[in-house]
């Protein structure tokens, strides 16, 4: 025994920090290392999937261009004009003529042909390829000359007046040059270019000289279909997609569509720099740990030690001292001061501690069940019939794939037990049919003489916890991005008032400050609304009612928020009676109803439109609404939409996004509390009225 207690001393103090520091790393690269591979397949499949997106776009965006050019050269054609100027034929004023049209539609080039294909005037002068007549449709083409280069062109022919004969030809076409492809990258949001023979004759993407693979073309013109592949600029890197325009005659042109991905390499050299970071940190406060929790183990070790070679010299009066810490080390030399305890008083004390144990499994709030090895439920405890609706005498002796059933999958509840250690959160149809995620840990109990090991499995309810988490995180998102905004924006004021003030005129002075007035007014309100939605939280949310004029009110609204409808280019109708009547509300908390009740009509308008206040009386209320021309709200979304974290959507027109989803909430309790309601409706012609009430005063 001596001997045993000294080798535990030796070896105890490196065995621990050793299994500590492995059992760190291997848990840290266990749980990060899949997680950064699942964070970088995903990462890269959404950006592939970008790229792909943004090349149908782009061919899209291509073929309405197409569209709508054929369709103003078919109106060029129309025009009595230009029917009699290819008449009559006075190269100089058919000429100023085309110059004219062209300007006032936006094309970068017009030509006149005869009858015969012979062309007459072109504005610019460019050689426009006669042999496509009478191609009378979009197409592209190479055209040479001082502007030479890839062209979008379409043709149509002109009839006489009266004749209705072909009396000439008229191409419109756009060039597919750079400032075509700076449009285009504008409008989707990522890098494009022209490829033409084989190199890039237009581009926005900088840094780019290298001709295009050939293989790569090859591929493309091939197929005839979209062909993806990395791309390098100077220190920049690209996913790019190659599509041919395959227009007749022009089989080498070819679309690039181009997705930065410096961003998503650098944010996974950031995950596994903080991954490796992470793992070294935590094995070294590991290894102290273990080291200090050793130390701890030895002093204990050698007084039993000391103590054990008094016992083997014969001398039993000296008790063997027992540690009150580490509890194993206190439970050794307990089991050496207790030894000469008889038989009969260990079993009385085996009775009592079962007894213990059975009553402290049934008032542990979780549910604990066992099932032995052919899936037959042994045992329920209290705690397991409280969170799943059955009783004890309901699902003894039954299997436990006929009791318990998964939501989401048709597999058998057996196969999804974790293992012993394991911990598993799985969706499962309980009593009545009630559906709750239940969190499941597993163990394995083998009992002496039993022949045979049964499994112990320790479950809860999650479900609320589950809500909560998904809920709080979409929140918090939503907050970091209701702050993001404005401060960004005021930052980016104030640093160009304090850069450039001396330079700056009146009229730009103004726009400055508007811009963070209107920053400040946007935070002030979703503070007031997290401090008003705080305090509804807390039970702490009263309201102070009184006699107050709402005309008032509205006027003090509309002025706060006037350099909002500015910026939109909106207008505020106020539409209230001559003879309003005074309610009975708290004007402050009135006020941030009508705010934030404006601050969504803004944001949900489109620009350009009217927002109305107005007013219905009613028996003993006063029906306040807003008016807008948004989106409007669906049957479906109005129940919920004055619950806390609702929002409903982005607007189609303008790309505004929701807020934090606490705005509505605390116009509904502000109104209720006063007394009042709060609803929403539709009206003709599009858009949504929202409305709550004030009670009347002295009524």
């Amino acid at each position: 025994m001596i001997a045993a207690l000294k080798n535990i001393r030796q070896t105890l103090s490196g065995q621990l920090i050793a299994i500590i520091i492995l059992v760190v790393l291997g848990t840290t690269v266990a749980t990060g290392a899949p997680a950064y591979w699942l964070a970088h397949k995903q990462m890269r499949r959404q950006a592939w999937d970008q790229l792909t997106n943004g090349a149908q776009v782009t061919q899209t965006l291509l073929a309405s261009e197409q569209s709508r050019l054929s369709d103003l050269v078919a109106l060029t054609s129309q025009r009595p004009t230009l029917q009699q100027l290819i008449v009559e034929y006075d190269p100089d004023d058919l000429d100023e003529y085309l110059n004219m049209l062209r300007v006032s539609v936006a094309l970068d080039l017009l030509a006149v042909y005869d009858s015969s294909g012979i062309l007459l005037v072109s504005n610019p002068p460019v050689p426009i390829l006669s042999d496509l007549l009478p191609v009378t449709d979009s197409h592209y083409a190479v055209l040479t000359g001082d502007e030479a280069g890839l062209a979008m062109l379409a043709t149509r022919p002109v009839t006489g007046a009266n004749t209705g004969h072909i009396i000439g030809y008229v191409t419109a076409g756009h060039w597919l040059d750079a400032d075509f492809v700076q449009n285009l990258a504008a409008e989707t949001g990522l890098e494009q270019s022209i490829i033409l023979g084989g190199r890039r004759s237009a581009t926005s993407i900088e840094n780019l000289d290298d001709p295009v693979q050939s293989d790569l073309l090859q591929r493309v013109e091939r197929s005839g279909t979209v062909e993806t592949a990395p791309l390098t600029a100077g220190a920049s890197r690209y996913y790019t997609a190659l599509f041919p325009l395959d227009p007749p005659g022009v089989s080498s042109a070819l679309v690039e569509v181009a997705l930065p991905i410096d961003a998503i390499i650098a944010a996974e050299t950031q995950v596994a720099l903080s991954l490796i970071l992470s793992t070294l940190l935590i094995a070294l406060i590991g290894s102290l740990v273990g080291a200090l929790f050793a130390q701890r183990l030895t002093i204990p070790l050698d007084q039993l030690t000391t103590a054990a070679q008094t016992i083997s010299g014969g001398d039993f009066s000296s008790a063997v001292p027992v540690a009150e810490r580490p509890v194993e080390i206190a439970t050794l030399g307990a089991a050496l001061e207790q030894s000469r305890i008889n038989t009969h008083q260990a079993l009385t004390d085996l009775s009592h501690s079962k007894e213990w144990s059975d009553m402290l499994i049934q008032s542990v709030i979780e549910g604990i069940m066992t099932i032995d090895r052919s899936g037959h439920i042994q045992f329920f405890s209290q705690g397991a019939e409280r969170i799943s609706g059955w009783k004890q005498d309901e699902v003894i002796a039954y299997q436990v794939d006929d009791i318990f059933h998964l939501a989401e999958d048709d597999m058998p509840f057996s196969q999804q037990i974790p293992r012993p250690g394991e911990h598993k959160r799985l969706s499962v149809i309980l009593a009545e049919g009630r559906i709750a995620t239940l969190a499941l840990t597993g163990a394995a109990l083998a009992l002496t003489g039993a022949g045979e090991a049964s499994t112990i499995l320790v479950f809860r309810d999650i479900s609320e916890e589950d809500a909560v988490h998904r809920l709080l995180g979409s929140f918090l998102g939503s907050i970091a991005h209701e702050f993001k905004t404005p401060l960004s924006a005021l930052a980016a004021s104030i640093e160009l008032l304090q850069d450039q003030t001396p330079d700056l005129s009146a009229a730009e002075l103004n726009d400055l400050l508007t811009s963070l007035h209107l920053g400040i007014v946007g935070l002030q309100t979703l503070v007031d609304n997290l401090l008003e939605s705080a305090n509804i939280e807390a039970r702490r949310f009263q309201v102070s009612p009184r006699a107050c004029h709402l005309e008032q009110i509205v006027a003090e609204a509309a002025s706060l928020l006037n350099p909002l409808f500015i910026k939109h280019e909106q207008r505020l109708v106020i539409d209230l009676p001559p003879d309003l009547p005074i309610v009975f509300a708290d004007c402050r908390r009135t006020l941030q109803v009508l705010v934030n009740l404006l601050s969504n009509a803004i944001k949900y308008s489109p620009n350009n439109t009217d927002i109305t206040i107005s007013t219905v009386q009613m028996d003993k209320y006063l029906r306040v609404m807003v008016a807008d021309r948004g989106p409007g709200i669906s049957l479906i979304e109005r129940p919920d939409i004055f619950r806390r974290f609702v929002r409903h959507g982005v607007s189609s027109d303008n790309n505004r996004k929701g807020g934090a989803g606490l705005g509505l909430s605390v116009v509904k309790a502000i109104a209720e509390a006063q007394g009042g309601h709060v609803g929403v409706d539709g009206q003709i012609g599009g858009g949504s009225v929202f409305w709550f009430t004030l009670p009347l005063a002295g009524t």
